[in-house]
């Protein structure tokens, strides 16, 4: 993954920290402490105008274009966190709505909320997905499941560089698309991986940040046999590594979701 895209949401970050004009209005902002999650509708919105949400916890944040009504993940894990509404007019943001919510989600739960792991990425056939090749996979243990998804994906799917390099600020992985082409980013493949696995009921964040020897990257964490894990199919199906678990010290973290 470029680095790129994510300049964009640091600086809607520092915009947001300066004072802005804010205007009352009916609520859009939810949030739901024992879920882990956050909902926010769409304000009314004038031409060339969009909408930002962002997560925050102390100087962390995270920022998301609003394309409709959705929800979003809590990264933060439990304690007070703020989530903003802002209104971009013509380069300049104006928050349109504040909330704090004391989260009180249960870590795997959390992890295991939405089948969808980032916002706005449409997964509207991963249980047919689930139905028709991973024939038997309520039968499966953590570790067995993990390593059909990850066969799977390291087999089925393909790197695609012209995506990585045009995929622009605010993308967020199309399942449909995906399944599609057969073709995607890292972030395509991690989300792909998380969604299949959170399905099945295995714990799972997506994960960004720098592995060793290697640019700004996606993978995943799953929860197998009492213990965080590292996977990576993204890196596997492009260097034929049938293994699924790496070592955590290679991976540098910068968000988790």
């Amino acid at each position: 993954m470029k680095k790129k895209w994510l300049l964009s949401a640091l600086t809607i970050l520092l915009l947001m920290m300066f004072p802005f004009s804010t205007e009352a209005t009916s609520s859009y902002l939810s949030g739901h402490s024992s879920k882990g999650t956050f909902e926010a509708n769409m304000p009314p919105l004038q031409k060339g105008e969009f909408a930002v949400v962002q997560i925050k916890k102390g100087d962390a944040s995270y920022n998301y274009k609003l394309n409709k009504k959705d929800t979003f993940p809590n990264p933060f894990g439990n304690g007070k966190v703020d989530i903003y509404l802002a209104v971009n007019k013509k380069g300049s943001y104006q928050i349109i709505e504040h909330k704090q919510v004391t989260m009180k989600a249960n870590e795997k739960t959390q992890a295991l909320q939405r089948t969808v792991l980032t916002p706005g990425s449409k997964a509207p056939h991963v249980k047919y997905t689930l139905d028709t090749k991973f024939i038997g996979w309520k039968k499966w243990n953590s570790d067995q499941k993990v390593r059909k998804v990850h066969e799977y994906v390291t087999k089925n799917f393909s790197y695609d560089y012209a995506r990585e390099n045009n995929q622009g600020a605010w993308y967020v992985p199309d399942y449909s698309r995906f399944m599609k082409n057969r073709m995607g980013t890292c972030y395509d493949m991690a989300s792909l991986s998380g969604s299949l696995l959170r399905e099945m009921g295995v714990p799972t964040r997506l994960v960004m940040g720098y592995p060793k020897n290697y640019g700004y990257h996606a993978w995943n964490e799953v929860y197998v046999n009492g213990k965080w894990l590292v996977i990576d199919t993204t890196f596997d199906l492009q260097q034929r590594v049938k293994t699924p678990y790496k070592k955590a010290t290679d991976y540098k973290v910068s968000y988790r979701f």
